[in-house]
């Protein structure tokens, strides 16, 4: 096949100038590229790992199955599998799986109609057989575009998992993490930005259980007291504003997911929420969480002032005796009625 020397051709290259680790190659595609990574794998050793996306291994089948299945047999390979059986035969990376020696990712999208199911699980399944290490990750409701437009879940799986792939089965072991390095540089970032104090952890996954933390601290945990309590490893402190994106963002994946209901009680997923009024801890929601909105509930009351102020009591704690007041301006044209307006959490 012509298109196998558009690709070896170039990596020889790359070996023969010292660029390119020949122990070290990866080959990974999507599509056309799906289809190369497994005929490619099928005709050629060199390769460390290999990521086959919506891939085709078998022409045949291939032309009985897709959307362009007819376009296929037409003008690309001048008629259907039955006149032209050699042809499909030779460009079909399943005539000779059983060459194939690379461990082999395969991603596939449910409802691609263009590269079907089906060629992703016969190539899943010839691997499998031959014991050639090999995963088949399939993305329910994905079509052939996914990777492009499907949901951002998917997505962000998709590219973990070529990632981790390649690295696991071609790639270098890295140097241990510099703790020294990191401690010097959250001392210079912390000094720069005068920051008070900060902590910082690394965490490196490696295979097998093979994990590297790394931790480092700096400053005091409060610049305003007297006490010079240093910061530790363990210290805690209050996430801000980063935290909140950071929170939004896994929330919505789970809704994303079907996982989530922006509008269910808390409680439903976290039980052990306890809040001061019972009847509040019943009625929250994320949404309310996410939007900085809580229910009108039995500890605050609100109360209309001149120039359209209004005035919110409400307790700081369930144990504490005295109200803590907060004002805000109601929108113009508008007064602040008991009862009627949300609190800011």
């Amino acid at each position: 096949m012509a298109d196998a020397k558009d690709f070896l051709e170039p990596l020889d290259e790359l070996v023969a100038d010292g660029t390119a680790d020949p122990e070290r190659l990866a080959v990974a595609g999507y599509s056309y590229g799906g289809f190369m990574t497994c005929y490619l794998t099928s005709r050629d050793q060199r390769f460390a790992a290999a990521v086959a996306g919506g891939p085709v291994s078998d022409l045949t089948s291939m032309v009985g199955t897709s959307d362009m299945g007819h376009y296929l047999a037409t003008y690309e390979f001048g008629g259907p599998p039955w006149q032209r059986a050699s042809q499909y035969e030779a460009m079909s990376p399943l005539s000779q799986v059983d060459q194939v020696r690379t461990p082999t990712l395969i991603l596939q999208g449910v409802a691609d109609l263009r590269c079907p199911v089906g060629q992703a699980q016969q190539w899943y399944s010839a691997l499998l057989e031959r014991a050639v290490p090999t995963r088949l990750v399939l993305y329910p409701d994905a079509s052939h575009s996914f990777v492009l437009d499907g949901r951002p879940s998917h997505r962000l799986d998709f590219n973990h998992r070529v990632a981790d792939w390649v690295q696991q089965y071609a790639g270098r072991r890295p140097a241990r993490i510099d703790a020294g390095h990191w401690q010097r540089r959250l001392d210079e970032l912390a000094e720069r930005h005068r920051v008070p104090g900060a902590t910082l952890g690394i965490l490196r996954l490696g295979p097998g259980g093979e994990d590297e933390l790394v931790e480092a601290a700096y400053g005091v945990v409060n610049e305003h007291a007297s006490t010079g309590v240093p910061v530790t490893t363990d210290t805690v402190f209050q996430i801000g504003s980063i935290g909140k994106v950071w929170t939004a963002t896994a929330v919505l994946q789970l809704v994303d997911e079907g996982k989530l209901d922006l509008d269910a009680p808390i409680v439903e997923v976290l039980p052990e929420v306890r809040l001061a009024d019972p009847e509040a801890a019943r009625r929250v929601t994320m949404r309310h969480l996410l939007t900085h909105t809580i229910p009108a509930v039995s500890t605050a009351t609100c109360s209309p002032t001149p120039a359209g102020v209004m005035t919110a009591w409400r307790r700081t704690s369930p144990s504490s005796t005295k109200p803590h007041r907060t004002t805000r301006s109601a929108p113009p044209g508008r007064t602040a009625t008991p009862g009627s307006s949300s609190l800011a959490g």
